[in-house]
């Protein structure tokens, strides 16, 4: 039997933003909320543990390169698609299929 729609893989649910040259970012997307930011600080402290492990080496990352955790608790969550652009999108879509209605649909006299 075939999906209809595919499971979710680990990269349609966590995401990574890296500022030019501030911190990095990291998001996870859930239906839950606290799933979510369990996740995100999750991923964030492991990511934190892999950077100092490959400092600590001497073949590894430069020394000089320090990693923190700044946020674990009260985690912001914010939708990852604002309702601005859904309202954006649905706007344009009703001027294109509005447009369409009036020029291609004859109107019967």
């Amino acid at each position: 039997m075939q999906w209809l729609f595919s499971p979710p893989t680990i990269d349609d649910i966590i995401r990574l933003l890296k500022a030019w040259q501030g911190g990095w970012h990291f998001y996870a997307d859930d239906k839950n909320p606290g799933r979510a930011s369990a996740l995100a600080s999750l991923w964030a402290q492991t990511f934190v543990e892999q950077v100092r492990a490959q400092v600590a080496t001497t073949n590894g990352l430069n020394s000089f390169i320090e990693a923190n955790v700044t946020q674990i608790t009260q985690l912001p969550v914010e939708r990852s698609v604002s309702l601005s652009t859904y309202l954006f999108v649905g706007a344009i879509a009703f001027l294109a299929f509005g447009s369409f209605l009036i020029l291609f649909v004859s109107r019967s006299k």
